[in-house]
């Protein structure tokens, strides 16, 4: 037993130097206003946060009025959450995606729903009506 406690002792100094944040590692950003997601990729994007998840979960349908641009910096996650992102164009505009994939830019579009029931809508453009992509776009 006398061993065990500087054993203990050294090995929660060694853990303690490392700058690892549970809190942060871990931390799923919750959105359900078009403010809150634009924000968030913004955040998450210009972020040097490296233990910074960067993912961003829907908590309620979203409607956006202008595409969501997903800019070059750390890699972003939307989980749709069985939510929906909604554009709401019924005619084409030259930038009438959801969603772009700006180049050198990392999005993942995943729905942790049970019945996956997550969707991308209301885009109306001539190149990708839903994820206009010219980055690194990877759907789960």
């Amino acid at each position: 037993m006398k061993r065990i406690i500087p054993f203990m002792l050294a090995l929660m100094l060694v853990i303690g130097a490392f700058p690892f944040n549970p809190l942060t590692a871990f931390a799923t950003v919750s959105v359900k206003k078009e403010t809150a997601l634009f924000n968030a990729v913004k955040k998450i994007a210009e972020s040097s946060d490296e233990d910074e998840d960067g993912i961003i979960k829907l908590t309620k349908d979203i409607d956006i009025s202008e595409c969501l641009r997903i800019p070059a910096g750390r890699p972003v996650t939307i989980d749709l959450n069985g939510y929906m992102i909604n554009r709401g164009l019924t005619e084409c505009q030259d930038i009438g995606s959801v969603i772009r994939v700006e180049p050198g830019a990392v999005l993942t579009i995943k729905d942790s729903s049970n019945d996956n029931s997550g969707s991308i809508t209301g885009g109306a453009s001539w190149n990708g009506g839903g994820v206009c992509n010219h980055g690194t776009l990877t759907l789960e």
